[in-house]
């Protein structure tokens, strides 16, 4: 994996620098139709349109070996151009298959994965999940899965925002794919292995032949014409 200490330095100046012209446009775009650039680039980086309800299966998961390019984690804007979301994917979670092996009374110890967490443990000091960086969290992670999918199964996913944490987020493709990114991926597996239909997400980037099509499609502004795909199931256009 590439070294992105480099960029991570330009990020926030780019990022906010970069957004100032959507924060500019903002008042404008609202109240007219076209061009559709304008109602696109005026929602800011860091402000994303809402939360949007969708079902799960219709969203999908990069595989473990797929990198998202370096670049579109610097993008300033909701939308991008470009071929990033052409990008090796799979219908679940790499997670779905140990949680409801989990779930179904399996001891996590003996299950593939938990030995080779733990062996990268002994190799690195560390694993390559988010977190888990010893023994101990490894055991704290497995010992997690049920407790979370109890408050699940009873509560359903709440936005983050009522409980500390980040939204489920996903990125648009080109065709209206819905790509998991970002905050969210245990939940969302977890969600899934209980048999959780819907999960409120939010749109972390979209591109921009995407959005093109969904603000001509339903001729409204972004933020509306998102709301009116979402709500209609997110069927092809």
């Amino acid at each position: 994996m590439p070294d992105s200490r480099h960029p991570r330095i330009l990020r926030y100046p780019v990022l906010y620098i970069g957004g100032l012209p959507c924060y500019a446009l903002h008042p404008w775009a609202d109240r007219i139709r076209r061009p559709w650039w304008l109602s696109a680039l005026s929602i800011p980086r860091r402000r994303p349109p809402g939360l949007f309800p969708v079902r799960t299966e219709l969203i999908h998961h990069k595989t473990r070996r797929a990198r998202w390019p370096e670049t579109i984690k610097m993008w300033p804007w909701i939308i991008a151009w470009g071929d990033w979301d052409r990008i090796e994917t799979m219908p679940a979670s790499w997670e779905h298959d140990h949680i409801v092996a989990v779930l179904e009374g399996a001891d996590y110890r003996q299950l593939p994965i938990y030995d080779e967490l733990c062996q990268e443990i002994r190799q690195k000091g560390r694993t390559h999940l988010k977190g888990l960086e010893s023994a101990a969290d490894i055991d704290a992670y497995f010992s997690n899965i049920p407790v979370l999918a109890d408050s699940i199964r009873q509560h359903g996913i709440s936005p983050g925002r009522t409980h500390g944490a980040k939204e489920i987020q996903v990125r648009i493709g080109r065709d209206g794919t819905l790509l998991k990114c970002g905050e969210g991926t245990h939940r969302l597996a977890i969600a899934r292995a209980v048999g959780i239909a819907e999960v409120p997400v939010q749109v972390e980037l979209i591109h921009a032949a995407w959005a093109k099509r969904v603000i001509e499609g339903y001729d409204l502004p972004l933020t509306a014409a998102l709301r009116q795909w979402f709500a209609a199931g997110c069927p092809r256009l």
